[in-house]
Parts: C-alpha cells; structure tokens; sequence
C-alpha cells in the first residue's frame, strides 16, 4: 500500500493491454481501496467499487470457501465479469478533503464519547 507498490501493479497491468480495455474492480474496504482507486484513476485506468459482501456471496456461490488472494482474485473477476457497475471518477480535489475531515470528525467525537463513559464509569 504505497507508491511504489502502486507503480509496481501499473506496470504488471501494462502488459495486458490497454487502459481503455481494462476493467479493475476494487473491493469495498474503506480508505485502503479509495487509495488505490483514485491512484488507478488518474493513471486512467477504469475502476469499479464491489461490494464486499456480495463479492463474498457470489464466492460462496461458486462453491469457493477457501479465501485465499488467488482465490478472491479469479472471484472476484468472474464477479465482475457478470456485473454491470458504473466506473469511478475523480471526484472534486476539495469535496473529498472535506469528505474525508468529516469522517475524521466523526471518529473523532466517537473517540471522545468513549473515553468520557469511561471516565464516568469511573466515578461511579
């Protein structure tokens, strides 16, 4: 999960064709798959968000139970494969600052719930 990782899986994908003709599908898993999405993005890449939970059902489906990465990975392709899902884009530089601080925020006040009813409980 970083840069050169990144550049790395760039240039193993190069070899398989064009940009314009790939589809990576990224599994829903919070700020480690928007990193990697919105790197594939601006290397203009397609890239589709798949629900976790439905990727794992259609696993299960297939008679997969073992979760292995080769495992997920044909999985998730077949998935893929038989999915329509619109792509990603670049969404507003800002608006996703802003997104992600009020994430952060929200943590935050949670953070300091916990730690105030910890504190109560204390007292009592």
């Amino acid at each position: 999960m970083d840069r050169g990782g990144f550049e790395r899986f760039v240039a193993f994908m190069e070899r398989f064709g064009s940009k314009e003709d790939t589809l990576i599908g990224v599994e829903a898993s919070g700020p480690y798959a928007l990193t990697i999405a919105y790197f594939l993005l601006e290397q203009g890449y397609q890239v589709v968000e798949l629900n976790p939970f439905q990727a794992s059902e259609f696993r299960k489906s297939q008679g997969r139970k073992a979760k292995t990465d080769r495992v997920d990975a044909r999985s998730l392709a077949a998935f893929l494969a038989v999915q329509s899902y619109k792509t990603l884009t670049l969404g507003d530089p800002a608006l996703e600052n802003l997104r992600e601080l009020t994430r952060f925020r929200a943590d935050l006040i949670q953070d300091r719930t916990r730690q105030v009813n910890r504190r109560r409980k204390r007292w009592l």
